[in-house]
């Protein structure tokens, strides 16, 4: 599932390979200028070390000392995408500003103010737009999820997310509540549904922010609970394998989840976060296949 040959080729020059299949990379020190290849990247262990310098760091943090990337976005650098498969379903798409910004037609129906954020204007625009920063979402993502901002619903991020709902996140930490909605969503509401149609392998996150931070193939429950309707929207699609992330606070009920989608025959993996959740920078997380012995200890956390 995560591999660290595509990074390394990306980001470094003259890269030798060792190995019948490959067991590690070979590459120049970044941390101590180094010329002749003493940095090991050791694809059996998972771990990297500089036999100059002394360096050494797991896969994730190599690639946050790399970048610079929060422990999220260096998952998703080494997360392998997984293939999208083809359906016959067309997606309406429109432009909601000449040339700007496309937006998926969902009978979306968004306060009548609604404006992208990347066109507000003034001290909440502003905000708004650091708030999103400082969590790691740049204009790529106001632009992808049309992220956007309305004067009667102040001071809180507009985000689509299906069938006419949508949600208002709070950007100040003395706001409340967290949430505004515009009204009871549906039971089987999803965030970026479309992943449902669109991949054979698709990751199961609580929040959008968090599934926007995985990546395409990722859905949000918007919420904490996953309900009969939504739990059958999953069943039902062609997705062979789910991966559930488990935030601490949520263990009984995704995990839960992963024991109903494991039950269906679905091949399920789970993401259990120690700290934090997907979207959270100083996020980190165990990566376990669902088996009689993860449920145990699910049980016991």
């Amino acid at each position: 599932m995560f591999s660290i040959e595509p990074f390394v080729q990306r980001n470094f020059d003259d890269v030798r390979v060792y190995g019948n299949p490959i067991t590690d990379l070979r590459v120049n020190c970044p941390q101590c200028n180094d010329e002749k290849h003493h940095l090991h990247i050791s694809i059996i262990k998972e771990g990297v070390h500089c036999f100059r310098c002394g360096y050494s760091a797991n896969w994730f943090k190599f690639v946050m000392d790399i970048t610079g990337y929060p422990y999220w976005r260096a998952v998703g650098e080494l997360y392998n995408k997984p293939r999208m498969i083809d359906f016959n379903d067309i997606v309406s798409r429109v432009v909601v500003k000449p040339g700007e910004v496309l937006k998926m037609l969902d009978d979306f129906e968004l306060p009548e103010d609604f404006i992208n954020i990347v066109q507000g204007k003034g001290l909440i625009a502003n905000s708004a737009r650091y708030y999103l920063r400082r969590r790691g979402f740049d204009q790529w993502y106001w632009n992808k999820y049309n992220l956007g901002l309305a004067d009667s619903i102040p001071a809180r991020v507009i985000i689509p997310i299906e069938h006419g709902y949508w949600q208002g996140r709070k950007i100040f930490e003395w706001q409340d509540p967290k949430y505004l909605n515009p009204k009871e969503p549906a039971r089987n509401i999803l965030f970026n549904a479309i992943a449902l149609k669109s991949y054979d392998e698709v990751v199961i996150t609580e929040g959008a922010f968090s599934a926007m931070a995985v990546g395409d193939n990722s859905v949000a429950l918007i919420g904490k609970e996953p309900i009969k309707e939504k739990i059958e929207r999953l069943i039902d699609s062609e997705v062979q394998k789910f991966i559930v992330t488990i935030e601490p606070e949520a263990f009984p009920t995704m995990g839960k989840l992963a024991d109903v989608l494991s039950r269906a025959g679905k091949e399920v993996v789970l993401w259990k976060y120690t700290v934090g959740d997907p979207a959270d920078p100083s996020g980190t997380y165990i990566e376990m296949e669902y088996s009689l012995k993860s449920r145990i200890l699910l049980m016991l956390n």
